[in-house]
């Protein structure tokens, strides 16, 4: 939580801070070459970007947040679902439920090292795969729990599929991110710098600043949100780490 805070609050001060410098910047290039009626129409052209501007950037922020959103939901669900299946692994003879269960253990713990270890380590998720295929075919046998099979099975069915999601999260690349970041730094660095038509009046200087404030912070959610679990405000791993230990309490 502090890191997060931090994280957002050092970006809206670096926005702030460059905003006001390339506003700065605006103000010297119209005060030295500008005329009454270019500054005018800076000014209208100004004002119509920064609406067409919001207007993006609450649509990339709404997109972010559903995909995290649902990120997490899946998450939750995951840790769910291996509950699910650590309670449905006791309809095993007993030699197998304890055999089973310590693998649904150790896929646990495996996940949990794909979350807060390094991204994108391919040799372990590709183990950590063959670790939960291994895993569901361990099926209950027990001729009088077609029950306790079929939903044996339909939890493993579920869980390769939120494994699924959770790794096509994983494996996005960095640079497919890249455009975005670009798009954001040059529409506000333009916009700092048609701004710099305004006089340098202390209440121009404040409204600059809450501007570029409230758009380093937006930048940094956007930012944050797109990376749910390796980011600076990353998908806090807490209920799979609960689940665990009520697995080494049995």
């Amino acid at each position: 939580m502090v890191q997060s805070a931090l994280f957002l609050s050092a970006t809206a001060l670096v926005a702030c801070v460059l905003g006001l410098a390339l506003q700065s910047c605006g103000r010297f290039v119209f005060r030295r070459h500008g005329r009454t009626d270019t500054r005018d129409y800076t000014a209208v052209l100004g004002l119509r970007i920064a609406a067409l501007f919001s207007i993006v950037v609450g649509l990339i922020v709404n997109s972010t947040y559903e995909e995290y959103a649902d990120t997490r939901r899946a998450l939750l669900a995951e840790t769910s679902t291996l509950g699910t299946l650590h309670s449905l692994a006791g309809t095993l003879p007993p030699v197998r439920a304890t055999e089973t269960r310590a693998q649904i253990a150790t896929y646990l713990g495996r996940v949990i090292d794909e979350l807060t270890g390094k991204p994108q380590d391919h040799a372990r998720m590709a183990s950590s795969s063959q670790e939960l295929y291994s895993l569901c075919e361990r099926s209950p046998e027990d001729p009088d729990g077609a029950w306790a099979l079929g939903e044996y099975q339909r939890a493993c069915s579920t869980l390769v599929d939120l494994r699924g999601q959770r790794l096509g999260r994983l494996l996005e690349d960095e640079q497919e991110r890249l455009p975005l970041a670009v798009f954001l730094f040059t529409s506000l660095a333009a916009l700092a710098l048609l701004l710099g038509v305004f006089e340098r009046t202390r209440l121009h200087l404040a409204l600059g600043a809450m501007f570029y404030l409230v758009a380093g912070l937006t930048f940094a959610l956007i930012y944050g949100m797109s990376e749910p679990f390796h980011g600076p405000l990353a998908i806090d791993a807490a209920p799979l780490l609960q689940l665990a230990r009520e697995f080494r309490m049995e």
